[in-house]
């Protein structure tokens, strides 16, 4: 389902507000998903057009974008994106100089661009993007010196044709409001298209509740390899040191108890392209992987050089959980320049 609204001065539709003159698209469906619901045999006297019409309003329903689910946008200089939002953070941890006004809470949107045509994209997405709440009161876009969204993503995102690239944008959201919306327009919000996605029941754990918990903010310990492997690089990531490091091998932890603190001074930053199948050994487990990570901070021990990691990453059964034990890694890491669009 699309909606198609006139804009000719300034228009406010859905809270998104539209400058200028032309035709703006709304688009609030997942093209690749199908209707999971059937409707049960009607009765004789209900007619044939009561009974289409009621499939037909529940395989709408059952197509509305949700976190998760990817749209594909046009902008108007010919780019093609792949947009997925990837999940809420609320509340977002922030930097230790950040602070909300006053009966205000930041809220994050982590997102996934990717370059499905042939124009690059050049933009800041966060110029781009709306949140609304439930009760449809719109939460005003910022930008945060720390934490998953305290970086350039939001004001500056390059990626080239086939590339990917995912990042968080950072909003302040009044006290007792959820997210309940989030809507993303190419070329700085004057794309002629937007996509949006409900967030009604996201509620996904927020990163710093993984920090204050310790416990990761990824699938649960009994996790294949794989999903383990991810939530630790994007714990990693997110500045979830502690969650980060549960997901590490007992042995590794033993050898490397400043770990955490040595994490959280040089303010690692990780950005995952892929996470293969995993070919398993006895009691190991061999993932392939491809990710893109640095160092924000200079400290002693530290790589501010941006690298791209390519090839297995070493995971270990313990206790019936898999933890990942880095010395039995086998990957490449070639430097690459920081501004290449994976990085992060």
């Amino acid at each position: 389902m699309t909606d198609v609204l006139r804009r000719c001065s300034v228009l406010l539709a859905g809270a998104l507000l539209l400058a200028g003159c032309g035709t703006q698209t709304i688009v609030r469906t997942v093209t690749s998903s199908q209707s999971t619901s059937s409707i049960a045999p009607s009765a004789t006297s209900q007619s044939t057009a009561t009974a289409t019409a009621t499939a037909t309003a529940t395989a709408t329903a059952a197509q509305q974008a949700k976190v998760g689910d990817q749209i594909t946008l046009s902008g108007n200089g010919g780019e093609t994106m792949d947009v997925t939002v990837d999940q809420v953070m609320d509340p977002l941890p922030v930097g230790s100089y950040d602070q909300a006004d006053s009966g205000q809470r930041y809220v994050g949107i982590q997102i996934t661009l990717k370059n499905a045509g042939n124009v690059a994209y050049s933009d800041s997405p966060s110029n781009g993007a709306t949140l609304l709440s439930s009760s449809e009161v719109q939460a005003t876009s910022q930008t945060v010196s720390g934490g998953p969204c305290g970086n350039e993503f939001g004001s500056r995102a390059n990626i080239a044709p086939g590339e990917t690239q995912q990042g968080c944008l950072a909003f302040e959201m009044p006290d007792g409001e959820t997210p309940g919306r989030f809507q993303f327009t190419l070329n700085s919000g004057f794309a002629d298209q937007t996509g949006e996605w409900s967030l009604q029941g996201a509620g996904t754990p927020s990163a710093n509740t993984a920090t204050q918990t310790g416990t990761s903010s990824g699938a649960p310990p009994a996790a294949d390899p794989g999903t383990t492997l991810r939530a630790h690089l994007n714990d990693l990531g997110y500045g979830n040191y502690q969650a980060a490091f549960n997901l590490m091998s007992g042995t590794y932890q033993a050898q490397n108890p400043s770990w955490i603190q040595s994490r959280t001074a040089a303010n690692a930053g990780v950005n995952v392209i892929s996470v293969g199948s995993p070919q398993y050994g006895s009691g190991t487990a061999q993932v392939p992987v491809e990710f893109y990570a640095r160092d924000r901070n200079p400290t002693q021990g530290s790589d501010t050089q941006c690298r791209r990691f390519q090839g297995t990453a070493s995971m270990v059964s313990e206790n019936g959980s898999w933890r990942y034990s880095p010395t039995g890694n086998n990957l490449t890491a070639t430097v690459v320049p920081a501004s290449n669009p994976n990085c992060p």
